[in-house]
């Protein structure tokens, strides 16, 4: 009986702890094309992290919690639009350096469930004091990590399509 009862809290435990998972994101999964970024004018541009330190946020897509680490999604956003505008033809170009913090916020669903697909906020705070926001839908069958990585794929090209972005980038 004691073993029976140990079993069963065991599983229920695995269970709970099963649907609980943590969010990694990674620049090396996908890649924003040069098409992407050929309208703009060659400049260094810093490229910084909104968030001084991890901010975790918990939602949930049935049957899982997801848990966001917003500074970590943000740095693989930085990352990927650092490599995509060094890949700019003349990205070391004459002008001013650009300063652009990007914060990546409000990660959900992308729609009342069961739509598959996540979203998430992206902000851009320019160095002028000017800023954009823009949001990205992502869905992928290889799981949260993938979906939330197609997310911000699609946030971060509209943020390259942004005419406050581009007003910035031109000045």
């Amino acid at each position: 009986m004691k073993i029976a009862l140990a079993g069963i809290v065991t599983c229920i435990t695995a269970l709970i702890c099963g649907c609980t998972t943590t969010v990694r994101t990674s620049p090396d999964s996908l890649s924003i094309g040069p098409a992407a970024v050929s309208h703009l004018p060659p400049r260094v541009v810093a490229l910084a992290n909104g968030y001084p330190s991890e901010a975790q946020q918990r939602f949930s897509t049935p049957p899982y919690t997801l848990i966001i680490e917003q500074k970590q999604m943000t740095d693989t956003a930085i990352e990927m639009l650092r490599r995509a505008l060094e890949k700019n033809p003349g990205a070391r170009g004459r002008g001013p350096a650009k300063k652009v913090v990007l914060k990546v916020r409000s990660p959900r669903a992308a729609g009342p469930y069961p739509t598959p697909g996540v979203a998430i906020t992206l902000d851009a705070q320019f160095g002028d004091g000017s800023q954009a926001s823009v949001t990205g839908n992502g869905y992928s069958a290889r799981g949260a990590d993938r979906s939330f990585e197609a997310a911000l794929l699609n946030a971060l090209n509209r943020l390259l399509g942004d005419p406050h972005f581009i007003a910035y980038m031109k000045r």
